[in-house]
């Protein structure tokens, strides 16, 4: 679970610089690997709705497992808009540039 919850902070940098990047192609290499990134979270996240009771004690809380599973939704949730930019990419055959008017700063 830890290496998960480090995944996903060592992720906001790298969504950071890229909405830096206004107005330039993002790498399409690049942008492949963190959407493959985000689909794994997405794989990661039904696996762990499925066996999050794996995480129950004795005393019958799961409250590791919800942790889990919001750590997930989380994760998934920052990624939102460089998933949706990568969809406008792919769908008009065009390299993945972010638009100005949507900025990442705003958030952080």
């Amino acid at each position: 679970a830890f290496s998960m919850y480090l995944e996903g902070v060592a992720l906001l940098p790298q969504l950071y610089m890229f909405q830096k990047q206004v107005k330039q192609a993002l790498e399409l290499l690049t942008a492949h690997f963190v959407f493959a990134l985000g689909f794994g979270r997405t794989v990661e996240l039904f696996f762990w709705v499925e066996n999050y009771k794996a995480f129950e004690t004795e005393t019958g809380s799961n409250m590791i497992g919800y942790l889990t599973i919001f750590s997930q939704l989380l994760q998934l949730v920052l990624m939102l808009d460089f998933l949706y930019y990568y969809y406008l990419s792919i769908k008009n055959g065009a390299p993945m540039v972010f638009s100005s008017n949507h900025r990442l700063d705003a958030v952080l």
